[in-house]
């Protein structure tokens, strides 16, 4: 049965096949050459400032199936999926505070198969710089990562993750690719299990840096492994269901909450951390099911959605390089992280 639960209802469905172009090459080809990104990233965590690209999110909302259920049995057919948009206000809202550029064209409603590979195929051939990618998923799902388009079936990991891997998408080469999957990840039921629970205070997980900064203005040629720099963040644990109801999903309005309510100095890892622990604690169904999102990361380095409180001689001089289109772009953020960094009154 496809289920992402709609509080009294189950319904929802997710997905993943695997498509591997490996390649032996221990250099990089001459024509390559203009399509190997320089990064700038701090040791312990990425710079997703504007100097180093735009910001991007993709928001692939399926909440009517039409042309798929006319080739399903009755018993099988997916049922639409109330309040998912107000998912995408919440993630609008919630991205375009931290200045993501969000383009109509990004918005898919009920897309079909072809027309969410035709949007990662765009972002695959870009050659406008990035700095990062978010791509959220809201649909129906199933067993083995299976997500349902409007028409079709497709695969989170073959059609989605490994498309936006370093060597099929370039332009993201040693950026972060964040993606959130709001659908099932099968067809069971979380029933939970009773524990006393004392109550204490738990301090949020942190990353262990990682020493890869280079000199200041020195850069050299480092292969990273295709399937770094990758964040994926799932509603369910696999095999189960999800909850969703007709003011959006558990998973997503708690996600945009902990995101515009957390601190600067708050990673991603910290923030997913949150959201585990209130979707797992504080949520429950009409007849008491549970749900708890899984994380599956590749990131080598802290990623934070909001500029740090604390920023470093590297951050200044990034500052400095490009302060003229800067401050014309963000005028009174950037004017007070450049006083910031200067050590200027504020």
């Amino acid at each position: 049965m496809s289920g992402e639960l709609e509080e009294n209802e189950l319904t929802e469905i997710d997905a993943v096949r695997s498509v591997n172009n490996n390649t032996n090459d221990d250099h990089i080809s001459s024509e390559r050459q203009s399509f190997v990104n320089t990064l700038d990233h701090h040791s312990d965590r990425y710079n997703i400032s504007v100097s180093e690209g735009l910001k991007v999110l993709i928001i692939i909302n399926n909440v009517k199936f039409e042309k798929a259920n006319k080739n399903l049995p009755t018993n099988k057919r997916l049922s639409e999926r109330i309040g998912s948009d107000e998912d995408v206000k919440y993630i609008k809202k919630t991205f375009t505070d931290l200045d993501w550029k969000i383009d109509v064209d990004l918005v898919l409603h009920d897309p079909s198969k072809c027309k969410i590979k035709e949007q990662i195929k765009v972002i695959q051939d870009t050659k406008v710089l990035l700095s990062c990618i978010a791509v959220f998923i809201m649909s129906h799902g199933e067993e083995n990562d299976t997500i349902w388009a409007d028409d079709d079936c497709y695969n989170l990991k073959e059609d989605i993750i490994e498309q936006l891997a370093a060597e099929n998408c370039p332009s993201l080469a040693g950026k972060p690719k964040l993606v959130f999957v709001q659908a099932c990840q099968g067809g069971h039921a979380d029933s939970g299990t009773w524990v006393k629970n004392k109550i204490k205070d738990y301090s949020d997980a942190t990353a262990t840096p990682s020493n890869m900064e280079t000199n200041s203005q020195k850069y050299e040629y480092v292969k990273i492994p295709n399937y770094a720099d990758i964040f994926v963040f799932k509603s369910a644990y696999t095999g189960y269901l999800c909850f969703r109801n007709q003011n959006g999903s558990w998973f997503v309005s708690e996600l945009c909450s902990i995101i515009s309510s957390s601190t600067p100095d708050m990673d991603l890892g910290s923030i997913a951390l949150k959201v585990t622990e209130s979707v797992s604690i504080k949520q429950s169904s009409s007849d008491k099911k549970k749900q708890v999102p899984m994380v599956q990361s590749t990131l080598l380095r802290k990623i934070f959605l909001k500029e740090p409180t604390a920023i470093s001689e590297t951050a200044a001089q990034i500052v400095e390089e490009v302060d003229g289109k800067i401050i014309r772009q963000k005028s009174s953020r950037w004017k007070r992280i450049k006083k910031y960094c200067m050590g200027e009154k504020k």
